[in-house]
């Protein structure tokens, strides 16, 4: 048996693959066991598929795999949506009727056995499978989103870019592979599939990154979740102006941030604060939402930098430093706090604590 340069990806692709999986399998860490057990799934199925892509240009292929090929399209779209949806809801666990995304797979597997070539004539419709399952993914990202903005005060252990980008990578594979059965061959030279070579490096992105992120990140938990849900509901219920009782509320709410100063506890959520006020969560969320026009982290984020503001303007110490300013008004995450006073304020806190010398310095003068 001799491979040629073609078939060297999809064998190294089937080699690391499998490897992957097992290693995601057999992975003692309790928080993360379902992810990636979906994520394990999903490689085996990689693995698979270009095993058996190899025994047929081999020409050794039983029948039986020549007629349900195309079922691997249907099992990449429901395994790959599975993993980012136990990533984004660490609490979710596996739930029986996530079983039901893989029935068309499981059918188109046993078609041959009842003289039903599925592949040959329908086997087209697994892009429009891996399509509606890239972007269910996507949605399910931009959901968690707006969850984390309307009930934490800090983006710290949300970055949810490492999972963006495989589902990028993922769709740029499966376009290629559209572009390349349909329309034009995109064969590199000695006929090396450019599809091959993208599936390599989505491996291996999973493979240097996605095995230490879900270390860094944290997924919504089910209050979470439900919480969203009832702020939905309660937003749809107030007026477009607060009446009299709300006006106390929203009084009540800004004297408290700013005077017992909650916010400078990093980890600060919205049941938290709706504890301290001694509110529903969902009731403060609506408030702040409707009337303030603001997300739960964005409201409170205002007063993390006017108070760093107060630190750099009031401080006479020439040893206070940028950081101490940051730690003493809230924030834990360097990048994060210059984001968020460059937005602001207008100016980095380097050059905001600048234009303070210099206006001290005129007035000296």
């Amino acid at each position: 048996m001799t491979f040629s340069a073609a078939e060297i990806i999809p064998f190294i692709v089937c080699f690391q693959g499998l490897l992957f999986a097992l290693f995601l399998v057999m992975s003692k860490r309790p928080a993360v066991k379902y992810q990636n057990r979906f994520l394990a799934l999903f490689f085996f199925s990689l693995s698979a598929q270009a095993f058996i892509m190899i025994l047929r240009n081999q020409a050794v292929l039983p029948a039986f795999f020549l007629d349900n090929f195309c079922f691997f399209g249907f099992l990449y779209g429901p395994l790959l949506y599975l993993f980012v949806k136990n990533s984004l809801e660490r609490d979710s666990g596996f739930q029986a009727q996530e079983l039901l995304h893989f029935i068309p797979a499981i059918l188109i597997f046993f078609s041959p056995l009842f003289d039903f070539p599925f592949c040959l004539d329908w086997g087209i419709l697994l892009y429009a499978s891996l399509a509606f399952y890239n972007l269910f993914s996507l949605w399910a990202l931009r959901r968690y989103h707006r969850i984390v903005l309307e009930t934490r005060s800090l983006l710290q252990g949300a970055n949810t870019s490492w999972l963006v980008w495989p589902i990028l990578l993922f769709t740029l594979v499966v376009l290629i592979d559209f572009l390349d059965i349909l329309f034009i061959n995109v064969n590199l030279t000695m006929g090396i599939s450019l599809t091959s070579i993208s599936i390599l490096a989505l491996v291996n992105y999973f493979f240097l990154k996605a095995l230490w992120a879900p270390e860094l990140f944290r997924g919504t938990d089910a209050l979470e979740r439900h919480m969203h849900a009832e702020i939905q509901k309660v937003e749809a219920d107030l007026e477009l102006e607060p009446d009299e009782r709300e006006e106390q509320d929203l009084m009540r709410i800004k004297n408290w941030i700013s005077s017992e100063e909650p916010f400078l506890e990093p980890d600060l959520s919205l049941a938290q604060l709706a504890d301290q006020l001694a509110m529903s969560p969902r009731y403060l969320s609506g408030l702040i939402n409707q009337y303030e026009q603001k997300n739960f982290m964005s409201f409170i984020n205002e007063y993390r930098i006017e108070k760093a503001k107060s630190l750099l303007t009031e401080n006479e110490d020439p040893g206070f430093t940028i950081a101490e300013a940051m730690f003493g008004s809230g924030f834990n995450s360097k990048s994060s706090f210059n984001t968020l006073f460059k937005k602001l304020v207008g100016q980095t806190p380097s050059e905001y604590r600048k234009s303070l010398v210099s206006s001290s310095a005129k007035e000296d003068k």
